[in-house]
């Protein structure tokens, strides 16, 4: 009923608090090497995380850690100012790294040893619907917590299936999504939604402004692995399975994860029960250009497939949203401003822009992508693997040069979530804004930051419950006290606006 999600709500804070907060403290009956193991280390997200921790770590209470790869030669050049005895960082506030693992997902005994020396493995991995399952398994195995900052949520809904009920039994925290995907949309979002207390929230938007920066590579090869099997298995129905569906190894892996979720009976990350609500929003999402509540034009974000998912699971746990989630509506908006400068947010223009470009680009590239797809994968793999490998702009180089000399602010990165009652009498704005790019920057900083509070939970005593949001993990009103140790500014009101 809507008064017991009340009573499961927490007021956020109304206004942001400028007093200077100590760091988060350490657990100090950790018996393990390392506060945070880094797996995944060499890839782009990787080694912007390792350059944060070794300048930014000991903001968030963080103490010790290294960094995981399945390649020491490429572990020794990436990193060679961070692991030099002499090295030591630009900033006070950094932590030198330990010594490097050796790690490989196709060495289970590898991810085991690795996961036994850390409290928590960070994983930026990816595509993790290809490597990700043996991380979270050795973790669950060895009673080690879990972070990564995948978009996959359909993998994360499978991982919590099989792996849930273990994790839990526990006491786990097994946290995934914990960069741009899908932290600034789920906590200003629950902000917003918990200063409502007399009035139930039934209609958030969230609204993203993103300046500079570049997407990590592991970004396009995820899309690409996926569109990818969605090829094997168009060609396996339109030939009636003579050719294409899954491999070989996926049958297996498939086989052995059904098995393991029948002795299990885990329920998945997302609930069931929000599922119709999640395809509702994800579809008007791209269809409503116009938002009432904002009262502008804007596009649809192009990240609400994975954001929509965690929103809604985190309402209906957290208990805003009348009805079991179905008067809980959420969509998910990117500002004009994110494409070009200039005063032209708010105007029809952003939508007409958007749209000339889907329709006319649309119609002239996927004509000739989806037959290069199906006629010719490894060769249209390989042209968009080098196209994606181009550093359009210098972009990632300037953004790199930044995040390497001193983890320097470089970009931006602003979610404001407007929250309204039925009746739309009643609205509460919570606002988010770093000076870090979305991609790199920023989901660096996010994931770490999940992480430190999962330490902070870790030291007071309070076990985890397996997989979850982060949100939904620390806490919105503890998560936010963390992500301000590095920066982050919070802006909450009652009756606000954009």
């Amino acid at each position: 009923t809507a008064t017991n999600n009340k009573a499961k709500r927490r007021m956020a804070p109304t206004t942001t608090n400028t007093t200077k907060k100590a760091a988060v403290p350490n657990n100090n009956n950790n018996k393990r090497p390392y506060d945070i193991i880094l797996f995944g280390a060499t890839g782009d997200a990787g080694r912007c995380v390792a350059h944060f921790l070794h300048n930014k770590g000991a903001l968030l209470g963080i103490t010790s850690w290294s960094l995981a790869a399945r390649n020491s030669t490429k572990i020794n050049t990436m990193f060679e100012p961070i692991l030099s005895k002499n090295s030591k960082s630009n900033n006070v506030n950094g932590i030198q790294c330990g010594t490097p693992i050796i790690a490989n997902c196709n060495d289970y005994e590898s991810l085991l040893t690795m996961a036994s020396q850390a409290t928590i493995i960070l994983t930026c991995a990816g595509p993790f619907t290809t490597y990700g399952e043996s991380i979270i398994k050795a973790c669950v195995e060895c009673s080690t917590h879990y972070v990564d900052i995948t978009g996959e949520t359909p993998w994360v809904n499978s991982m919590a299936s099989t792996y849930g009920e273990d994790a839990k039994a526990k006491g786990l925290y097994v946290i995934s999504q914990a960069g741009y995907d899908s932290v600034p949309s789920d906590l200003t979002v629950a902000l917003a939604a918990e200063m409502m207390v007399d009035d139930e929230c039934s209609y958030v938007e969230t609204h993203h402004e993103l300046k500079r920066g570049s997407m990590p590579a592991g970004t396009v090869n995820t899309t690409l692995h996926m569109v990818l099997k969605l090829r094997r298995a168009f060609l396996a129905v339109a030939t009636l399975g003579l050719v294409g569906g899954a491999t070989a190894e996926e049958k297996r892996d498939q086989s052995r994860r059904d098995e393991e979720k029948s002795k299990r009976r885990s329920p998945g990350l997302v609930p069931k029960n929000v599922k119709g609500s999640i395809a509702r929003d994800v579809k008007w999402n791209n269809l409503l250009p116009y938002s009432s509540l904002a009262k502008s034009w804007s596009f649809p974000h192009f990240m609400a497939v994975a954001n929509v998912p965690i929103v809604h699971t985190t309402a209906d746990s957290l208990g805003y949203g009348v009805n079991a989630g179905k008067g809980f509506t959420y969509r998910e908006r990117l500002t004009f401003s994110s494409f070009i400068d200039g005063n032209m947010k708010g105007t029809f223009l952003a939508w007409a822009t958007f749209m000339i470009f889907f329709l006319v680009g649309g119609g002239l590239i996927l004509p000739l992508i989806i037959p290069s797809i199906l006629l010719f994968p490894d060769t249209t793999s390989r042209l968009i693997k080098r196209f994606n490998n181009y550093d359009f702009g210098n972009t990632k180089r300037d953004t790199f040069r930044n995040l390497f000399n001193g983890y320097q602010p470089f970009g931006f990165t602003k979610c404001v979530a407007l929250a309204s009652n039925g009746s739309g009498k009643v609205m509460a704005t919570a606002s988010f804004e770093g000076d870090y790019d979305a991609g790199l920057g920023f989901t660096a900083l996010s994931a770490t930051t999940v992480a430190a509070a999962i330490l902070k939970r870790i030291a007071n005593g309070k076990e985890g419950k397996g997989f979850d949001t982060a949100v939904v993990a620390i806490g919105p009103g503890a998560l936010r006290e963390v992500y301000e140790l590095v920066g982050i500014r919070f802006d909450c009101k009652l009756n606000g606006k954009l």
